[in-house]
């Protein structure tokens, strides 16, 4: 009995990515379930066989960084002028992070392009559209301003953090 009926999985054309789970963002025609407040993606990615080669699409105008969860992957660097994702080629270990450039032409997807340096490797592709906005950190609050994250303080303080 073939179970190969013609349905070609819902992960669209990723019949080399044996496992892709949309959890924020879309991927060809699978929509994650994650509601977001910008566009972002979050895709979780195994590879299973070592040396496998993937490609996976990427849209242009996205930020995007891969991190590795398990296993060992390579992201391919590509010499071609073309591209619109610039990086060269790394290798990711366990823990390992990489942040990825865009380049000004966000006419077409890019394709990231990945391999398996291990059976099993992990990563977590995440990213999204650039929000173009001054960003504040302290502790674990995320601002725009220094103002905002002294309010945000004393709002917790006060017990009306969420409110």
């Amino acid at each position: 009995n073939n179970n190969n009926n013609n349905n070609d999985n819902k992960q669209s054309n990723l019949q080399q990515m044996p496992h892709v789970r949309v959890i924020a963002g879309q991927l060809h025609d699978v929509q994650g379930p994650a509601m977001t407040y910008s566009p972002v993606n979050l895709w979780d990615v195994t590879i299973p066989a070592s040396g496998s080669i993937v490609e996976i699409p990427y849209p242009a105008h996205h930020s995007c960084i891969i991190f590795c969860r398990l296993g060992s992957v390579t992201i391919m660097g590509d010499d071609n002028d073309d591209d619109n994702i610039q990086t060269q080629t790394q290798q990711l270990k366990p823990q390992d992070v990489a942040i990825l450039e865009l380049t000004k032409d966000t006419s077409s997807p890019s394709m990231l392009q990945l391999q398996a340096q291990e059976d099993n490797s992990s990563i977590l592709i995440m990213g999204g559209e650039p929000i173009d906005e001054p960003i504040v950190q302290k502790g674990p609050f995320v601002m725009n301003t220094k103002e905002e994250i002294f309010q945000a303080y004393q709002d917790f303080r006060a017990g009306k953090f969420g409110q």
